[in-house]
């Protein structure tokens, strides 16, 4: 339906309003508006018109950020990072990272729905002068999925990690001293050098 209904429109198609709890409930799990109107539609068998109208909007806007996530979604290869993190697993690390700039990708956990997946945050100081870690998106099966909040800085440096780990993890050792895996302090001198240390280089399959 292109336009919310009105109640008399649910009243003439009695497959709608069903049809629109059915909706609701795959996503009562973790939207409590949803779960709250599947629950009174079982005990009384009813909704409101505005209940109706703003399930539909709700539901409506979920299509439409869908729409636009998958058209944010960068055609750049991201193979070079998924084999970049391969090899770190395939080395023994669990949990590997890598530090760009403001930006820190992460393996996502075993536990997790996105199993596989590496995700992207986005460091940032807050109003109250703290740093914030925001996650602004994942990489997953070649592909990088920011979320629509995503800022193009994020966006611009995953696109640069993604054509060169190895000059991203030297531009940003250089930058910070730090190395862009460990995240650790670069103290050796050929460290300081090469931009990051000899046991992540080892890790991550970079020369040193």
């Amino acid at each position: 339906m292109s336009n919310n209904p009105t109640l008399g429109d649910v009243m003439k198609d009695l497959e709608y309003l069903p049809k629109l709890i059915e909706e609701l409930e795959n996503i009562s799990s973790w939207n409590s508006f949803a779960s709250s109107l599947v629950m009174q539609y079982k005990r009384k068998n009813f909704l409101s018109e505005k209940q109706i109208s703003s399930a539909q909007n709700m539901l409506n806007k979920m299509v439409e950020n869908k729409i636009k996530r998958e058209g944010m979604k960068k055609s750049f290869d991201t193979t070079k990072i998924e084999q970049l993190f391969q090899t770190a697993i395939s080395n023994g690390l669990k949990r590997p990272r890598f530090h760009c700039g403001n930006v820190i990708l992460s393996l996502a956990s075993e536990q997790s729905k996105n199993k596989g997946a590496i995700y992207v945050k986005h460091k940032a100081v807050n109003e109250y002068g703290h740093e914030d870690k925001n996650y602004v998106g994942k990489i997953m099966n070649k592909v990088f999925m920011p979320i629509l909040k995503a800022s193009q800085d994020a966006i611009d440096t995953v696109m640069a990690i993604a054509e060169d780990p190895l000059g991203s993890a030297i531009k940003h050792g250089k930058m910070s001293n730090h190395c862009s895996m460990c995240s650790k302090e670069l103290t050796v001198d050929r460290s300081i050098k090469n931009g990051y240390g000899k046991k992540c280089a080892e890790n991550y399959g970079f020369p040193y």
